[in-house]
Order: C-alpha cells, then sequence, then structure tokens
C-alpha cells in the first residue's frame, strides 16, 4: 500500500514529524500542501493519506482548510492528521473530521505531537537545550505513532475544552490572517540576504530596495522572523528579545525547497 502525506510547515517541526513518520513506516511521498494552493480540486488515489500542520489558535492553519476542503480521497483510504503543538490540543482534528464525512470519508487516526513553540508573537521561544529535549521526547510519541499508522488503527481524540473555548479567537484569527502581516518591520540590521523573501511558504515577501515587503497574504508560519540571520524582522516590540527557533534537523535548504 502506498502513502502519501500533505503537509504544512513554517520552521520546520510539521517537517520533521513528517519525514520522521515516512522513514519509520518504510517510506511516504511528501507532499507540501503550498504546491497545490492554487488548485482548484486535488484527487489523491493513495492507500494511505496523511496530513501534517501545526496548530494555529486551537485549529487548522488556513491553508490547510482550504486544502482540506478541495481534497478527494478515496473512500477506503486510511486517513491520518498529525498536529504538531506547543501544549494544548483543539478543534483540528473535529475539523478534519466533519469535511471528510461531508464527502463520504472520515478521519482514521489523529495524532498530536508536542514540539517546541515558535509563536515568538506571544511566547518565549526555548533554547536550544530546551528545545533538543522536547524533540527526543516527541521522538517516543512518533514511534508510537508510526505503528499505528503502519497497522491502519484507529484513533480517536475525545472533545477538546481547549478547542472548544478557542473557537472565536480562531474565527477571528482566520478572518484576519492574511492581513496580519501589516505590523512587521525590518530594522536597519537587514543585510538583503533574501533568506525570508526565499524561506516565506506562501511567497507573501518581496525584497524592495534591498528591504522585505510583505503582501498581505500572510499565514502566521513565522518563518521570516524565525530564520532572519540578523533579526532584523520583528513584529513591534511583540518579538524583541524572545530568542528565536527553527527545528535543528531541518535545515534552511529543505524549507526553501517547500516555498512556492
Amino acid at each position: 500500500m502506498e502513502t502519501c502525506i500533505y503537509y504544512f510547515t513554517g520552521t520546520g517541526n510539521s517537517y520533521f514529524v513528517a519525514k520522521k513518520l515516512a522513514r519509520n513506516i518504510g517510506g511516504a511521498e511528501l507532499i507540501p500542501i503550498t504546491k497545490l494552493a492554487e488548485k482548484e480540486e486535488v484527487n489523491c488515489s493513495y492507500d494511505n493519506v496523511g496530513v501534517a500542520f501545526p496548530l494555529y489558535y486551537g485549529g487548522l492553519p488556513e491553508i490547510v482548510l482550504k486544502f482540506i476542503r478541495k481534497v478527494n480521497i478515496k473512500r477506503d483510504s486510511y486517513t491520518f492528521a498529525i498536529c504538531t503543538r506547543g501544549a494544548s490540543s483543539g478543534q483540528a482534528m473535529a475539523q478534519i473530521d466533519k469535511i471528510f464525512k461531508k464527502k463520504g470519508n472520515r478521519l482514521n487516526g489523529s495524532f498530536y505531537i508536542t514540539m517546541p513553540d515558535n509563536y515568538v508573537r506571544v511566547f518565549q521561544m526555548k533554547s536550544g537545550e530546551e528545545a533538543k529535549e522536547i524533540i527526543r521526547d516527541a521522538n517516543r510519541d512518533i514511534l508510537e505513532m508510526s505503528k499505528a499508522v503502519s497497522e491502519r488503527k484507529d484513533v480517536r481524540r475525545s472533545f477538546s475544552f481547549y478547542g472548544f473555548i478557542m473557537k472565536p479567537f480562531y474565527r477571528n484569527f482566520i478572518k484576519k490572517v492574511g492581513h496580519s502581516d501589516k505590523n512587521f518591520e525590518v530594522n536597519e540590521n537587514c543585510i538583503s540576504c533574501k533568506i525570508c523573501e526565499r524561506i516565506c511558504p506562501v511567497g507573501n515577501i518581496n525584497l524592495i530596495d534591498g528591504k522585505p515587503s510583505w503582501n498581505g497574504n500572510c499565514q502566521q508560519c513565522m518563518a521570516c522572523i524565525q530564520l532572519c540571520p540578523n533579526e532584523a524582522i520583528q513584529i513591534g516590540e511583540k518579538t524583541k528579545n524572545k530568542g528565536r527557533y527553527k527545528n535543528p534537523y531541518v535545515t534552511i535548504e529543505e524549507l526553501e525547497e517547500m516555498g512556492e
């Protein structure tokens, strides 16, 4: 049976987990969701179909939500979702299951993997060693998930109170996410290296006169802020002195390959 994993990632966590899972189960095609953003419909003929993504405000990233709505999967396929999160679970699995059921499918496997948080807009970033310790712990959950996916097991998640209370915040987030880059700014530390332009998974950044300019199609993945080598990109005072994070086992080159 052939397996594919569609994924969306900003600083590498979801890609790292998808890559580890693919290796553990003997192979899977890894497909960036960003490469399918312009398609009106996606037809998938794989026997096992996974989706890997980070948790945003207790729910799906906008680009993943749109993808789930347009992907068509065989009715006898085993479907699974991998959600990387900082701590809490949410409504993401219920969102996917609801959409799949409307198409005659359902979500078979639901997996949350705790990884270092990258939402520097709100949180202080973990130090290098702290982040690696979290990832070492996550490897145990990835192995358990790999076994369940290999055996095509049903793994369901119970009601999430956090997901319930976050619903109004999530709706507001999705409504405004595209233009959430309006407060992004660049300072004199910018060296015009173009990493932010190349790393943006949705092609939302262009350099104008050597400085990044955002185009109002942001996904809040934090890649541009996190991967700037000089910490020249900020969101006002919110991101100053908070450290930066990239998954230490994913290269910038790998992330650049996922961009549009």
